[in-house]
């Protein structure tokens, strides 16, 4: 007789595509950073020595601002959550996001959100409807992200053109309006497919892309709940920058972390270690930041993961162990 659990399904050609990629990715991750510690060693040592000696003070300040990033991020996805009729307890939320930046810290973009959409559909019992919710979370944030980026840089260009050349790109107002008439064309093309499509599972995840359009003021929250986060992220940025010696313009810092957050969206690395660190020091070097300064720089922004990270990991333990105690009684009645 052959147990149900000694049963295994052939790993199909798309899964070991899957697995393959996943391997690919951990390799260049891991190389980048080897190459980093290989080809620029004593800067290397020299940002260890700059992230030695910077003030504790500002380090206390960063880390508490990266919980409260957290902390908006919840609000963000209450009020996305609330817009398609579910409700859920804003510290529930804030755990959850703690757990899942956890995740994405440690190991790659996309697991934490694969977590929260899990412990989110424990409580809306849609998956298609929650799937849609936390992307479009997703979406929110990178937009202001985006968004920032796009103004930081276009100050700096109408301030200096010396320092706008550095950058390789030239932003007209032309590009925000193509960035914005994108944008009403995108929001048509919902609404058409949405009265259009009969699927079910379709109509769940787009729900909450049509509750936005449909009503425009939760749109505003979520924007303005995004912008309060990036700005609170951008802050603890400035303050590491601070307490390291660069002096280089808010506005230089404020572009650099804009488009060193979106280069570590894509799956290259491990927690985005070594994009960081590449980003940093070619977007400020014009800026008169020394290598080892833009090395510690990256290094530092990690470094304020961890304390997340160790929450993220208490709070998942605490579930599984309550998990754990919870089915034990019914392990034991059967």
């Amino acid at each position: 007789m052959v147990l149900e659990s000694e049963v295994t399904e052939p790993v199909t050609s798309r899964q070991g595509f899957r697995i393959a990629r996943t391997h690919l990715v951990r390799a260049v991750g891991v190389g980048i950073v080897v190459l980093l510690f290989v080809w620029q060693r004593d800067r290397v040592f020299a940002a260890g020595q700059l992230l030695k000696h910077a003030d504790p003070l500002y380090w206390g300040l960063a880390a508490v601002l990266q919980f409260t990033c957290l902390y908006i991020a919840a609000i963000r996805l209450g009020v996305l959550l609330r817009a398609v009729g579910h409700s859920i307890p804003q510290r529930t939320l804030y755990a959850d996001l703690v757990c899942a930046f956890a995740l994405n810290t440690a190991m790659f973009l996309g697991v934490g959100d694969l977590y929260r959409v899990k412990r989110t559909n424990q409580h809306v019992g849609n998956i298609a409807l929650v799937s849609g919710v936390i992307v479009l979370d997703r979406i929110f944030g990178l937009a202001m992200i985006c968004a920032l980026a796009v103004v930081s840089l276009a100050i700096i260009q109408t301030q200096s053109d010396a320092q706008s050349t550095a950058s390789g790109f030239q932003l007209h107002y032309s590009h925000l309006l193509l960035a914005l008439a994108l944008f009403v064309v995108a929001a048509a093309v919902v609404r058409i497919i949405a009265k259009r499509s009969n699927h079910k599972l379709w109509r769940d995840i787009q729900r909450p892309f049509i509750a936005v359009v449909a009503r425009p003021f939760i749109g505003l929250k979520a924007a303005l709940a995004s912008m309060g986060l990036s700005l609170v992220w951008l802050a603890s940025i400035v303050l590491v920058a601070r307490a390291l010696g660069i002096e280089a313009p808010i506005l230089a810092l404020v572009f650099a972390a804009t488009v060193v957050a979106v280069a570590t969206v894509l799956p290259v690395s491990i927690g985005g270690i070594g994009l960081r660190e590449a980003g940093y020091t070619l977007l400020l070097a014009s800026y008169g930041v020394e290598t080892a300064q833009a090395i510690a720089l990256g290094v530092a922004q990690y470094a304020l993961f961890l304390p997340v990270m160790m929450a993220g990991a208490v709070i998942g333990t605490i579930r599984y162990r309550s998990q754990d105690r919870a089915q034990a009684p019914e392990q034991a009645t059967l």
